[in-house]
């Protein structure tokens, strides 16, 4: 690389081996590319991966590839990525996602003109069609994710940044690294425990394509544990400055765990899974009669104190 790096772009694989021949190319045509350092963390995937990584080693020089001898989780190889990269600023770049090709530009302008700031996210395409670039997708009017401007409040009610932010390196120096207790939520933990002391920017553009498929991690074959795992998050942090002590956030956070459990009434027919959130959003606003009767009504509270007794 002729520049200092300046990005580092965190790829892990496990049996993805139809995505990374695209997802090295996507990243090697953003227009700072020459200034992109590529960890690629392979979590010992039976798939060939690394001989497709190798094949771009050779016509590229700024890519690093290490493979694993067994399965890690997500997150230990995340955290294996931080501590080796060189960059400034760190992206998570899944595999199956893709990039404006000046995606990492424009969220890098963007942190150096807001130095308070140690993350910036952006608007997303969304597209079902594996392997689809940017471009592709764009013309064909597909289902635009608009993210909310930052807000600690908004964070706390839910993940607004996307599958790709970017964020400063030296906030891991501060916050420590992603937690490995979370098998698909961590990030979402992390931001919001940055969150405590720092502030995110909204880039409202559409910049990103994220691969909408209900097999990937954050889908709907995934759709409880993720709910589950952003719940306990939650309920970890509400308790936390600078949440602590806001009433009106926490009764909107109980309606916003309520709507969730009766998502899983409703959409999913699962009262057992819907049982864990309309029990705490009830908890967390004990006074909203709402609440308390759509509990009582599914007769989910008697089965609660049953099953604990």
């Amino acid at each position: 690389m002729s520049k200092e790096i300046l990005v580092t772009a965190i790829v892990s694989t496990y049996k993805s081996e139809r995505f990374m021949a695209g997802c090295l190319a996507d990243l090697e045509r953003q227009t700072i590319a020459d200034q992109l350092e590529i960890i690629v963390i392979d979590s010992c995937s039976p798939e060939n991966e690394g001989d497709i990584v190798r094949d771009f080693q050779s016509r590229h020089n700024n890519i690093v590839y290490l493979r694993t001898d067994q399965r890690e989780g997500l997150y230990t190889a995340w955290n294996r990525a931080v501590a080796m990269a060189r960059g400034k600023y760190l992206t998570n770049a899944n595999t199956d996602d893709r990039h404006h090709p000046s995606s990492f530009e424009t969220l890098v302008n963007t942190l150096e003109k807001s130095p308070k700031c140690v993350l910036a996210y952006h608007d997303q395409l969304t597209s079902g069609i594996e392997n689809e670039d940017f471009e592709s997708c764009l013309p064909r009017q597909t289902r635009r994710i608009r993210y909310p401007d930052f807000s600690h409040e908004t964070l706390i009610l839910g993940c607004l940044t996307g599958s790709q932010p970017m964020w400063r390196k030296s906030v891991h120096d501060e916050h420590g690294l992603f937690s490995e207790h979370y098998r698909i939520a961590a990030d979402y933990e992390f931001w919001v425990r940055i969150a405590q002391t720092h502030s995110f920017v909204h880039v409202p553009e559409v910049l990103g394509l994220f691969y909408d498929s209900p097999e990937t991690m954050s889908g709907a074959a995934n759709r409880f544990m993720v709910d589950k795992e952003t719940l306990e998050i939650q309920l970890k942090y509400i308790r936390k400055q600078p949440w602590s002590g806001n009433v009106k956030l926490r009764r909107r956070l109980a309606q916003t765990i309520f709507t969730i459990g009766y998502h899983h009434v409703e959409k999913l027919r699962n009262m057992k899974n819907a049982k864990l959130f309309l029990w705490e959003a009830w908890k967390l606003h004990l006074t909203n009669l709402s609440l308390a009767k759509s509990f009582v009504l599914r007769g989910l509270l008697k089965s609660h104190w049953r099953l604990d007794s």
